[in-house]
């Protein structure tokens, strides 16, 4: 897919001011999230330090207090992302996402496990001490293979889930996703979100799929070539039927505190209920398309009958281009920033 020089310089424009919106959204809700959970950590710390008292009341032991804390509430924090991680992985095959599940958790399990240590009590003449200290130092390399694992899935694959990954700047979050991506193609505002779907007539499936089987057969190819890509978080088969769910950022930008979101998230992806969602119904030669509000509102208010209108269209040409074996461009048209 080609973009003239014009259109370029137009779309990095519309690019800069909607990631300068982001960021200050970001920034402000990461702030009210670092003051709530500070706090917590802080009580948390209080409470082991007061009546667990590990290594007696002393500076060692409200370090380790301290750092039990931060585990605690980083464990209650990423229990919603790594079950959603893991559905993903499970439905999709997605290396991409893989990458960032295995090396997320295995750190979180080894460093419970170093924090878990310190609270084994052991005289320097044990004979266990050469056993504690190779296992803590396993530990260490491990924590520090799986971090390398983690950093790298996330720079080089570049799909993340939530929009606040550490390691992820706006501009590659933001611009991550099918919604996001065709959205820097309008340029009208206006706040219009509404439940309906939209719909765009398909007859020409006919002249690629002759049989149900035939189409069931292709659009399963074309749903796993978007997955491979990590470009989808699952997709349904109904008689005719085959609806495919795109990837989106999971963050919320107004939800509070975001935990209760992040559970809602969970609860979506398990039952595929609530999601952005795209159906192609062989029997009526239509594409359906279902936007969320969720997703819908990361994109400052961009007017929704065209969002919905520009993202059938050119799912509707990729997934044509698609069959017709052309790969590359089928993808980039869904996803047209890497040419830009």
């Amino acid at each position: 897919m080609s973009i003239k020089n014009s259109d370029t310089t137009k779309i990095r424009n519309i690019l800069n001011e909607r990631i300068n919106n982001f960021d200050r959204k970001k920034r402000k809700q990461t702030t009210t999230i670092m003051i709530f959970w500070v706090s917590v950590i802080l009580v948390l710390t209080i409470l082991i330090f007061t009546f667990v008292k590990p290594y007696d009341v002393n500076l060692r032991g409200l370090i380790i207090s301290f750092v039990t804390s931060i585990v605690l509430v980083n464990w209650f924090i990423n229990i919603p992302f790594l079950a959603i991680m893991a559905i993903i992985v499970y439905r999709t095959r997605s290396k991409s996402f893989l990458y960032q599940f295995i090396p997320q958790l295995g750190f979180q399990i080894l460093i419970t496990l170093a924090v878990l240590s310190n609270y084994i009590q052991l005289d320097e003449d044990s004979p266990f001490m050469p056993i504690y200290i190779v296992f803590l130092l396993l530990l260490v390399a491990f924590e520090c293979i799986f971090l390398f694992l983690y950093v790298r899935g996330i720079r080089e694959n570049q799909k993340p889930i939530f929009f606040w990954t550490f390691f992820q700047d706006s501009l590659e979050a933001y611009c991550s996703t099918l919604l996001t991506q065709q959205a820097l193609f309008i340029d009208d505002y206006q706040n219009g979100f509404s439940q309906r779907p939209f719909f765009i007539e398909f007859p020409e499936i006919l002249s690629y799929c002759s049989t149900k089987r035939e189409f069931h057969h292709k659009m399963m190819a074309y749903a796993n070539f978007l997955a491979e890509k990590s470009e989808l978080i699952g997709w349904d088969v109904n008689n005719g039927k085959i609806s495919v769910y795109p990837r989106v950022l999971l963050g919320s930008l107004d939800k509070g505190l975001g935990i209760q979101y992040l559970w809602r998230q969970l609860k979506r992806i398990y039952t595929k209920k609530g999601l952005t969602k795209i159906t192609v119904d062989f029997d009526s030669t239509e594409i359906n398309l279902i936007i969320t509000r969720d997703a819908y509102d990361l994109l400052d208010d961009v007017t929704y009958h065209l969002l919905g209108d520009q993202i059938l269209k050119k799912f509707k040409q990729s997934l044509v281009t698609f069959m017709e074996g052309n790969f590359d461009e089928a993808y980039a048209l869904l996803f047209p920033l890497k040419t830009i």
